[in-house]
């Protein structure tokens, strides 16, 4: 247990100073335990690690650690780990969980270099393109210019320069049939419907083109107490559009990911999510339910494509398409 010596010498000089009692004393001390400021430390619920979950906390958010052997990578010792009560644990806000990127970058940069050639375009890739061959020409697609995803995310750094202006629901600006492929990485569920926008991208790709995805496994996000989207919601949202379930959407990230509990709060964090438009993940999926999803995507839409690949690394699931 790491304790906050400034504040022990001030509980034993009040002792001396006011002849408080020692459980006064302790009080205090236990006061300070329960203060000591967590930011870029280590937390566990137990003195051991293997015996509980660990985490790290940033931002005032607690990041469940997956593995281990991150903390190497962190450059973190484990020794340092602080033991504190689940209650405080507890009291955190949620933050992504830590994962390997090792194995998920070497496993995206393998697909792209097995499927990605020729003219095409990739959605929202932000500060984090996809990597790809030499004998690929990318053009980055987004719906805001660079400088407002600046403005949008100011923690993020280096954003790739957008070519085209566009809705990648839609893709609007560019012709039907001359993009040889799309990628679309954690797009798929900002998608008020997947369904369209996968038959929207199937027209701009020549025959043998390639659409490449990946989906988060909502298990391993702030998502994880969110149902699975069924698939059938998901052919409601194709034949009216999406929009009529946008406020059920809204209502639902308020409550499990928001973790709002009245009902009226929920209801008025979901009236502004819908007001600013706000790109919830409309739909989540864990790692079973989006191979099941993709499955009966390629038989809902006419099998116009055929899944070539699908795999799940870390916090994801990566699928190609080809028309």
């Amino acid at each position: 247990m790491l304790l906050n010596i400034r504040n022990i010498a001030k509980g034993l000089r009040q002792c001396r100073d006011n002849s408080n009692t020692i459980g006064g004393f302790i009080k205090l001390l236990l006061k300070s335990l329960s203060t000591l400021p967590l930011e870029g430390r280590l937390i566990s619920d137990r003195s051991a690690i293997s015996d509980g979950k660990l985490y790290l906390v940033q931002n005032g958010k607690k990041r469940w650690i997956h593995s281990i052997d991150i903390i190497e990578n962190l450059n973190l010792q484990s020794s340092a780990v602080v033991s504190i009560s689940n209650k405080r644990i507890q009291q955190l806000s949620e933050g992504d969980p830590i994962l390997s990127p090792a194995s998920k970058i070497a496993v995206r940069r393998n697909v792209s270099k097995t499927f990605i050639c020729g003219n095409g375009v990739e959605i929202g890739a932000l500060h984090d393109p996809l990597w790809t061959p030499s004998e690929a020409t990318v053009r980055y697609v987004d719906i805001v210019t660079e400088e407002n995803s600046k403005a949008i995310f100011p923690t993020l750094s280096s954003f790739v320069k957008v070519d085209i202006i566009d809705d990648g629901e839609t893709l609007a600006t560019i012709e039907n049939g001359t993009l040889d492929f799309i990628i679309a990485n954690h797009f798929l569920e900002h998608c008020i419907n997947p369904l369209g926008t996968i038959r929207n991208h199937l027209q701009k790709i020549r025959k043998n083109g390639v659409l490449y995805y990946a989906l988060p496994n909502k298990d391993l996000t702030f998502d994880r107490d969110r149902a699975i989207t069924t698939f059938e919601h998901l052919v409601k949202d194709d034949i009216e559009g999406g929009q009529i379930s946008k406020r059920e959407h809204y209502m639902d990230y308020a409550k499990y990911v928001d973790h709002m509990i009245d009902p009226e709060e929920q209801k008025d964090q979901a009236r502004k999510l819908e007001k600013s438009d706000n790109r919830i993940h409309f739909h989540v999926w864990d790692a079973d339910a989006i191979n099941i999803f993709f499955k009966k995507a390629t038989e809902y839409l006419n099998e116009s494509c055929t899944i070539e690949h699908i795999e799940a690394v870390d916090n994801e699931v990566i699928c190609v398409l080809r028309k």
